[in-house]
Protein backbone atom coordinates (compact mmCIF):
# COMPACT_ATOMS: atom_id res chain seq x y z
CA UNK A 1 0.00 0.00 0.00
CA UNK A 2 1.37 3.40 -0.75
CA UNK A 3 0.16 6.39 1.36
CA UNK A 4 1.03 9.83 2.19
CA UNK A 5 3.97 11.82 -0.39
CA UNK A 6 2.68 9.79 -2.95
CA UNK A 7 1.59 11.14 -6.75
CA UNK A 8 -1.53 8.32 -6.12
CA UNK A 9 -2.61 6.35 -3.52
CA UNK A 10 -2.70 2.67 -4.24
CA UNK A 11 -3.54 -0.69 -2.85
CA UNK A 12 -3.27 -4.36 -3.30
CA UNK A 13 -5.88 -6.15 -1.52
CA UNK A 14 -5.11 -10.33 -1.33
CA UNK A 15 -8.43 -12.55 -0.53
CA UNK A 16 -7.28 -16.14 0.12
CA UNK A 17 -9.17 -19.02 -0.15
CA UNK A 18 -7.75 -22.70 0.47
CA UNK A 19 -8.50 -26.22 1.00
CA UNK A 20 -11.32 -25.64 -1.04
CA UNK A 21 -12.43 -29.27 -1.47
CA UNK A 22 -12.06 -29.73 1.79
CA UNK A 23 -8.52 -30.72 3.79
CA UNK A 24 -9.20 -34.38 3.75
CA UNK A 25 -5.82 -36.17 2.49
CA UNK A 26 -8.05 -38.07 -0.23
CA UNK A 27 -8.83 -35.40 -2.32
CA UNK A 28 -6.75 -32.52 -4.66
CA UNK A 29 -5.81 -29.38 -2.11
CA UNK A 30 -7.26 -26.47 -4.17
CA UNK A 31 -6.57 -23.20 -3.11
CA UNK A 32 -7.69 -19.70 -5.00
CA UNK A 33 -5.80 -15.93 -4.72
CA UNK A 34 -7.56 -13.21 -5.80
CA UNK A 35 -6.11 -9.90 -5.80
CA UNK A 36 -7.76 -6.30 -6.94
CA UNK A 37 -5.53 -3.15 -7.32
CA UNK A 38 -7.15 0.02 -6.35
CA UNK A 39 -5.31 3.58 -7.32
CA UNK A 40 -7.10 7.09 -6.26
CA UNK A 41 -5.14 9.86 -8.54
CA UNK A 42 -5.81 13.30 -7.57
CA UNK A 43 -3.59 16.69 -7.61
CA UNK A 44 -1.36 16.84 -5.07
CA UNK A 45 -0.19 20.45 -6.00
CA UNK A 46 0.38 22.73 -2.52
CA UNK A 47 -2.13 25.22 -1.98
CA UNK A 48 -4.06 24.57 -4.85
CA UNK A 49 -6.57 27.17 -6.10
CA UNK A 50 -7.45 25.79 -9.21
CA UNK A 51 -10.07 22.74 -8.50
CA UNK A 52 -9.61 21.54 -12.04
CA UNK A 53 -6.01 20.15 -11.64
CA UNK A 54 -4.85 16.61 -11.63
CA UNK A 55 -6.84 13.57 -13.22
CA UNK A 56 -9.64 13.91 -10.94
CA UNK A 57 -11.11 16.51 -13.28
CA UNK A 58 -11.42 13.95 -16.20
CA UNK A 59 -13.50 11.42 -13.87
CA UNK A 60 -10.18 9.08 -14.29
CA UNK A 61 -9.01 9.64 -10.80
CA UNK A 62 -10.47 6.18 -9.31
CA UNK A 63 -9.47 2.55 -11.03
CA UNK A 64 -9.64 -0.52 -9.96
CA UNK A 65 -7.51 -3.27 -11.83
CA UNK A 66 -7.09 -7.12 -11.12
CA UNK A 67 -3.61 -8.22 -10.40
CA UNK A 68 -3.95 -11.87 -9.54
CA UNK A 69 -6.67 -14.37 -9.76
CA UNK A 70 -5.57 -17.83 -10.47
CA UNK A 71 -6.11 -21.28 -8.89
CA UNK A 72 -3.70 -23.79 -7.45
CA UNK A 73 -4.11 -27.42 -6.85
CA UNK A 74 -1.77 -29.60 -5.37
CA UNK A 75 -2.05 -33.54 -3.88
CA UNK A 76 -2.77 -34.58 -7.11
CA UNK A 77 -0.01 -37.00 -7.35
CA UNK A 78 -0.27 -39.66 -4.16
CA UNK A 79 3.71 -40.10 -4.70
CA UNK A 80 4.58 -36.52 -4.99
CA UNK A 81 1.40 -34.33 -2.95
CA UNK A 82 3.95 -31.55 -2.99
CA UNK A 83 3.74 -31.09 -6.86
CA UNK A 84 1.35 -28.14 -7.82
CA UNK A 85 -0.29 -26.79 -10.82
CA UNK A 86 -1.36 -23.10 -11.43
CA UNK A 87 -3.27 -21.45 -14.18
CA UNK A 88 -4.78 -17.90 -13.95
CA UNK A 89 -2.71 -14.43 -13.79
CA UNK A 90 -0.52 -14.13 -10.71
CA UNK A 91 2.81 -12.72 -9.77
CA UNK A 92 5.02 -15.48 -10.77
CA UNK A 93 8.14 -16.09 -8.75
CA UNK A 94 9.06 -12.10 -9.30
CA UNK A 95 12.52 -10.61 -7.62
CA UNK A 96 13.28 -7.05 -6.46
CA UNK A 97 15.77 -4.67 -5.28
CA UNK A 98 13.43 -3.78 -2.21
CA UNK A 99 14.76 0.14 -1.71
CA UNK A 100 14.67 0.80 -5.12
CA UNK A 101 11.53 -0.83 -6.26
CA UNK A 102 13.49 -2.61 -8.94
CA UNK A 103 12.01 -5.52 -10.43
CA UNK A 104 14.71 -7.60 -12.11
CA UNK A 105 13.04 -10.42 -12.57
CA UNK A 106 9.20 -10.37 -13.41
CA UNK A 107 7.55 -12.75 -16.03
CA UNK A 108 3.98 -12.27 -14.11
CA UNK A 109 0.82 -12.31 -16.30
CA UNK A 110 -1.75 -14.39 -17.10
CA UNK A 111 -0.37 -18.56 -17.84
CA UNK A 112 -0.17 -22.01 -16.61
CA UNK A 113 2.26 -23.70 -15.06
CA UNK A 114 3.66 -27.10 -12.40
CA UNK A 115 5.96 -26.37 -9.50
CA UNK A 116 7.81 -28.12 -6.95
CA UNK A 117 9.01 -31.15 -8.68
CA UNK A 118 11.68 -33.12 -6.91
CA UNK A 119 14.43 -33.86 -9.10
CA UNK A 120 16.88 -34.50 -6.63
CA UNK A 121 19.44 -31.73 -6.79
CA UNK A 122 16.72 -28.85 -6.44
CA UNK A 123 13.06 -28.28 -7.11
CA UNK A 124 11.70 -28.36 -10.25
CA UNK A 125 9.13 -24.67 -12.16
CA UNK A 126 7.61 -24.38 -15.33
CA UNK A 127 5.31 -22.37 -16.62
CA UNK A 128 3.73 -20.40 -19.51
CA UNK A 129 3.22 -16.55 -19.43
CA UNK A 130 1.69 -14.45 -22.26
CA UNK A 131 1.61 -10.42 -22.29
CA UNK A 132 -1.07 -8.90 -24.62
CA UNK A 133 -1.26 -5.41 -25.81
CA UNK A 134 -4.82 -4.62 -27.49
CA UNK A 135 -3.66 -1.34 -28.70
CA UNK A 136 -2.35 -1.98 -32.10
CA UNK A 137 -4.36 -4.17 -34.70
CA UNK A 138 -3.05 -5.96 -37.67
CA UNK A 139 -5.27 -7.75 -40.40
CA UNK A 140 -2.63 -10.95 -40.28
CA UNK A 141 -2.02 -10.65 -36.44
CA UNK A 142 -5.21 -9.55 -34.76
CA UNK A 143 -3.12 -8.09 -31.79
CA UNK A 144 0.20 -7.99 -30.71
CA UNK A 145 1.28 -10.85 -28.13
CA UNK A 146 4.59 -11.84 -26.58
CA UNK A 147 4.86 -15.63 -25.43
CA UNK A 148 7.40 -16.45 -22.13
CA UNK A 149 8.24 -19.88 -21.53
CA UNK A 150 10.00 -19.91 -17.94
CA UNK A 151 11.65 -22.97 -16.32
CA UNK A 152 13.42 -22.25 -13.20
CA UNK A 153 15.32 -25.10 -11.27
CA UNK A 154 15.04 -23.79 -7.52
CA UNK A 155 16.90 -24.50 -3.73
CA UNK A 156 19.99 -25.90 -4.94
CA UNK A 157 22.16 -26.57 -1.52
CA UNK A 158 25.53 -24.80 -2.21
CA UNK A 159 27.96 -23.47 0.72
CA UNK A 160 26.15 -21.81 3.01
CA UNK A 161 22.72 -20.66 1.04
CA UNK A 162 20.67 -21.47 -2.17
CA UNK A 163 20.93 -21.45 -5.74
CA UNK A 164 18.84 -20.62 -8.25
CA UNK A 165 18.90 -21.71 -12.05
CA UNK A 166 16.55 -19.59 -14.74
CA UNK A 167 16.31 -20.61 -18.03
CA UNK A 168 13.34 -18.05 -20.19
CA UNK A 169 12.96 -18.13 -23.57
CA UNK A 170 10.84 -15.57 -25.54
CA UNK A 171 8.23 -15.36 -29.27
CA UNK A 172 6.95 -12.57 -30.77
CA UNK A 173 4.99 -12.77 -33.71
CA UNK A 174 5.76 -10.32 -36.14
CA UNK A 175 2.65 -8.76 -38.51
CA UNK A 176 1.61 -5.32 -40.50
CA UNK A 177 0.00 -3.05 -37.46
CA UNK A 178 -2.89 -0.76 -39.54
CA UNK A 179 -5.34 0.86 -36.97
CA UNK A 180 -5.61 1.69 -33.04
CA UNK A 181 -7.68 2.86 -31.16
CA UNK A 182 -9.38 6.78 -31.21
CA UNK A 183 -9.07 8.41 -27.79
CA UNK A 184 -11.91 10.59 -29.06
CA UNK A 185 -10.02 12.85 -31.75
CA UNK A 186 -10.82 14.09 -35.18
CA UNK A 187 -9.52 11.84 -38.18
CA UNK A 188 -9.48 14.60 -41.07
CA UNK A 189 -12.86 16.13 -40.62
CA UNK A 190 -14.44 13.51 -39.00
CA UNK A 191 -14.74 12.98 -34.84
CA UNK A 192 -14.31 9.28 -33.98
CA UNK A 193 -15.63 8.58 -30.44
CA UNK A 194 -13.44 7.13 -27.22
CA UNK A 195 -12.91 3.26 -28.54
CA UNK A 196 -13.55 3.57 -32.03
CA UNK A 197 -11.21 2.04 -34.13
CA UNK A 198 -9.20 4.07 -36.68
CA UNK A 199 -6.49 3.63 -39.40
CA UNK A 200 -2.54 4.92 -38.21
CA UNK A 201 -0.95 7.71 -39.38
CA UNK A 202 2.09 5.26 -40.48
CA UNK A 203 1.35 1.65 -39.89
CA UNK A 204 4.44 -0.17 -38.94
CA UNK A 205 5.73 -4.35 -39.88
CA UNK A 206 8.21 -5.99 -37.49
CA UNK A 207 9.52 -9.48 -38.07
CA UNK A 208 8.83 -12.33 -35.25
CA UNK A 209 11.18 -12.20 -32.76
CA UNK A 210 12.74 -14.80 -30.62
CA UNK A 211 14.61 -14.81 -27.62
CA UNK A 212 17.05 -16.49 -24.91
CA UNK A 213 18.03 -15.92 -21.25
CA UNK A 214 19.12 -16.91 -17.82
CA UNK A 215 21.03 -16.87 -15.39
CA UNK A 216 21.62 -17.66 -11.17
CA UNK A 217 20.62 -16.30 -8.26
CA UNK A 218 21.96 -16.73 -4.78
CA UNK A 219 20.47 -16.72 -1.28
CA UNK A 220 21.91 -16.71 2.00
CA UNK A 221 19.77 -16.30 5.37
CA UNK A 222 22.07 -15.63 8.17
CA UNK A 223 19.72 -14.56 11.15
CA UNK A 224 16.31 -14.70 12.64
CA UNK A 225 12.70 -12.48 10.64
CA UNK A 226 13.31 -13.74 7.33
CA UNK A 227 14.45 -11.41 4.67
CA UNK A 228 15.74 -9.45 7.31
CA UNK A 229 19.10 -11.22 7.45
CA UNK A 230 20.08 -12.11 4.56
CA UNK A 231 21.90 -11.81 1.03
CA UNK A 232 20.88 -12.24 -2.71
CA UNK A 233 23.15 -11.87 -5.73
CA UNK A 234 21.92 -12.46 -9.04
CA UNK A 235 23.40 -12.45 -12.62
CA UNK A 236 20.78 -12.54 -15.75
CA UNK A 237 21.86 -12.15 -19.33
CA UNK A 238 19.27 -12.20 -22.08
CA UNK A 239 19.36 -11.66 -25.89
CA UNK A 240 16.42 -10.74 -28.46
CA UNK A 241 12.98 -10.74 -26.69
CA UNK A 242 14.10 -11.93 -23.83
CA UNK A 243 14.49 -8.99 -21.47
CA UNK A 244 13.07 -10.82 -17.93
CA UNK A 245 9.32 -9.49 -18.23
CA UNK A 246 6.63 -11.27 -19.57
CA UNK A 247 4.71 -8.03 -21.22
CA UNK A 248 4.55 -6.95 -24.46
CA UNK A 249 7.45 -4.90 -26.71
CA UNK A 250 5.42 -2.90 -28.87
CA UNK A 251 6.85 -0.16 -27.11
CA UNK A 252 9.96 -1.14 -28.22
CA UNK A 253 8.81 -1.61 -31.56
CA UNK A 254 7.65 2.30 -31.79
CA UNK A 255 10.87 2.97 -30.76
CA UNK A 256 12.57 2.01 -33.75
CA UNK A 257 9.83 3.35 -36.21
CA UNK A 258 10.28 6.39 -34.39
CA UNK A 259 13.73 6.74 -35.07
CA UNK A 260 12.81 6.24 -38.69
CA UNK A 261 10.60 8.73 -38.95
CA UNK A 262 12.78 11.25 -36.87
CA UNK A 263 15.16 10.93 -39.64
CA UNK A 264 12.50 11.34 -42.57
CA UNK A 265 10.15 13.84 -41.57
CA UNK A 266 7.32 13.76 -43.74
CA UNK A 267 7.60 10.18 -44.31
CA UNK A 268 4.04 8.13 -45.07
CA UNK A 269 3.18 5.13 -45.50
CA UNK A 270 3.99 1.65 -43.80
CA UNK A 271 7.59 1.69 -41.79
CA UNK A 272 9.20 -1.85 -41.83
CA UNK A 273 10.87 -2.26 -38.45
CA UNK A 274 12.54 -5.57 -39.60
CA UNK A 275 14.58 -7.57 -36.95
CA UNK A 276 15.51 -4.48 -34.93
CA UNK A 277 14.33 -6.47 -31.97
CA UNK A 278 16.72 -9.40 -32.95
CA UNK A 279 19.96 -7.68 -31.74
CA UNK A 280 18.45 -6.24 -28.36
CA UNK A 281 19.97 -7.22 -25.19
CA UNK A 282 19.77 -7.26 -21.51
CA UNK A 283 22.62 -8.05 -19.18
CA UNK A 284 21.76 -7.10 -15.26
CA UNK A 285 23.37 -8.71 -12.18
CA UNK A 286 23.37 -7.17 -8.42
CA UNK A 287 23.01 -7.72 -4.97
CA UNK A 288 20.75 -6.78 -1.74
CA UNK A 289 21.54 -7.47 1.94
CA UNK A 290 19.77 -7.08 4.80
CA UNK A 291 21.39 -7.12 8.59
CA UNK A 292 19.11 -7.00 10.98
CA UNK A 293 18.83 -6.28 15.19
CA UNK A 294 16.46 -8.62 17.76
CA UNK A 295 13.52 -6.71 18.94
CA UNK A 296 14.58 -8.56 22.71
CA UNK A 297 17.30 -11.11 23.83
CA UNK A 298 15.99 -14.88 25.16
CA UNK A 299 16.02 -14.68 29.15
CA UNK A 300 17.51 -17.72 30.94
CA UNK A 301 14.44 -19.65 31.84
CA UNK A 302 13.65 -19.87 35.70
CA UNK A 303 14.50 -23.20 37.55
CA UNK A 304 12.10 -24.49 40.26
CA UNK A 305 12.35 -25.07 43.41
CA UNK A 306 13.34 -22.43 46.23
CA UNK A 307 15.75 -19.59 46.22
CA UNK A 308 18.27 -18.33 48.84
CA UNK A 309 16.42 -16.47 50.75
CA UNK A 310 13.76 -19.13 50.93
CA UNK A 311 11.29 -18.02 48.62
CA UNK A 312 9.54 -20.27 45.87
CA UNK A 313 10.55 -20.02 42.48
CA UNK A 314 7.55 -20.37 39.72
CA UNK A 315 8.17 -23.32 37.35
CA UNK A 316 9.50 -23.50 34.24
CA UNK A 317 7.01 -21.73 31.49
CA UNK A 318 7.10 -22.01 28.30
CA UNK A 319 10.02 -21.47 25.98
CA UNK A 320 11.36 -17.93 25.26
CA UNK A 321 9.76 -16.61 21.86
CA UNK A 322 12.35 -16.36 18.82
CA UNK A 323 13.65 -13.19 18.89
CA UNK A 324 12.43 -10.70 15.98
CA UNK A 325 14.05 -7.87 14.14
CA UNK A 326 13.35 -4.41 14.94
CA UNK A 327 16.04 -2.43 13.35
CA UNK A 328 17.32 -3.18 10.03
CA UNK A 329 20.55 -2.06 7.72
CA UNK A 330 20.04 -2.76 3.77
CA UNK A 331 23.22 -2.64 1.55
CA UNK A 332 22.41 -3.07 -2.30
CA UNK A 333 23.84 -2.50 -5.73
CA UNK A 334 22.09 -3.30 -9.25
CA UNK A 335 24.13 -2.74 -13.03
CA UNK A 336 22.17 -2.86 -15.84
CA UNK A 337 22.92 -2.74 -19.67
CA UNK A 338 20.09 -2.75 -21.99
CA UNK A 339 20.02 -2.29 -25.72
CA UNK A 340 16.16 -2.21 -27.53
CA UNK A 341 17.69 -3.08 -31.27
CA UNK A 342 17.88 0.31 -32.59
CA UNK A 343 19.69 3.47 -31.15
CA UNK A 344 20.97 7.33 -31.90
CA UNK A 345 24.79 7.23 -31.39
CA UNK A 346 27.90 5.36 -32.84
CA UNK A 347 31.58 6.55 -32.69
CA UNK A 348 32.92 6.97 -36.31
CA UNK A 349 32.40 5.15 -39.77
CA UNK A 350 29.24 4.18 -41.51
CA UNK A 351 25.58 3.16 -39.37
CA UNK A 352 25.31 -0.71 -39.50
CA UNK A 353 21.83 -2.07 -41.14
CA UNK A 354 20.59 -3.11 -44.03
CA UNK A 355 17.79 -1.46 -46.02
CA UNK A 356 17.18 1.76 -48.58
CA UNK A 357 16.36 3.89 -45.47
CA UNK A 358 18.92 3.61 -43.31
CA UNK A 359 20.89 6.61 -42.39
CA UNK A 360 23.26 8.01 -45.04
CA UNK A 361 26.71 6.96 -43.62
CA UNK A 362 28.23 10.63 -43.92
CA UNK A 363 25.41 11.96 -41.34
CA UNK A 364 26.55 13.30 -38.03
CA UNK A 365 27.99 10.10 -35.83
CA UNK A 366 24.39 11.16 -33.14
CA UNK A 367 22.17 10.78 -35.80
CA UNK A 368 23.36 7.15 -36.99
CA UNK A 369 20.96 3.48 -36.50
CA UNK A 370 24.03 1.35 -35.06
CA UNK A 371 22.47 -1.62 -35.10
CA UNK A 372 18.73 -3.14 -36.55
CA UNK A 373 17.19 -3.31 -40.10
CA UNK A 374 14.76 -0.06 -39.99
CA UNK A 375 13.82 0.65 -43.37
Amino acid sequence: MRLGNEDDTYMELTWMQAHMLGDSPDVMDVSMTFTPAIAYQQSKNTFTTNTDLGAEANGNDFKFVLRQAFLSASNIFKTAPEITVWSGIRFYDRFNTDPEDYFWLDTSGYGTGVQNINVGIGQLNFAWIGGLNPSFIGGDTGTHFKQTFDLRLKNIDVGFGKLALVLIGNYEKGGNYNQTYSNGQFVGSTFEPNGSIIPLTNPFHTDSAWGIGGGAIYTVNFGPGGGNNSLTAYAIFGRGATNFSSGDDIGTIQGAENLFLFRHPGFKGTVNVGDAFDHAFTYRAGFQAYIALPWYHSEPAPVAGASKDGKSVAPVGPAPAVPLPWFSVGFFGDWEETYNGFAIGGATGPGVGVGGNIVDPTASVVNKIVFGHTH
